[in-house]
């Protein structure tokens, strides 16, 4: 309901300001209750499990590109020149958002990274889990490690990163 009701309000500020018209954004919700961690999931920001040394994508990216390197739809010359970082899922780009919900029950020590594409777009995976192998001893630091590692990459985008570690 919360999700439907930001989507309608980034709707409707786009019908009153034109220039942000067609205004689309990423929503990745995570929160833990009890023994179990919820994700809401629209977009293509991601959330990445990482544990024993193993990083994990828990999340899909909602862009036109997953849908080509799935097979989902003919990745005919038209396509594949196209921006396949385009947005397929998003809040603000129709009346109604199909969110992906996930459910995952928790383990001690496991580490959680959210983050924005500007993080993953120019970190490749596995030196994302390096630098957060690196840095389990102080995890207040990872996220300006992570951004840091983005900006010297290019740092095309905004880059937003949320670290949490399961304490039981």
């Amino acid at each position: 309901a919360e999700i439907d009701r930001a989507n309608m309000k980034l709707i409707q500020f786009g019908e009153k300001n034109h220039t942000y018209k067609g205004l689309g954004t990423t929503l990745n919700f995570v929160f833990f209750l009890g023994a179990h961690l919820y994700i809401a999931h629209i977009g293509d920001s991601r959330t990445y499990l990482f544990f024993r040394e193993h990083l994990f994508q828990m999340t899909i990216d909602h862009n036109l590109g997953t849908f080509i390197n799935r097979g989902l739809i003919s990745s005919n010359s038209a396509l594949k020149n196209s921006n396949q970082a385009a947005l397929t899922r998003a809040v603000g780009l129709s009346n109604t958002v199909e969110v992906d919900v996930l459910e995952k029950k928790i383990s001690d020590g496991e580490i959680y990274l959210t983050a924005s594409d500007g993080l993953f777009d120019m970190v490749d995976d596995t030196v994302i889990r390096r630098i957060i192998s690196e840095y389990q001893g102080r995890l207040q630091d990872l996220p300006d490690r992570l951004i840091l590692e983005a900006k010297r990459n290019g740092g095309k985008d905004n880059i937003t990163v949320l670290v949490s570690r399961v304490v039981t």
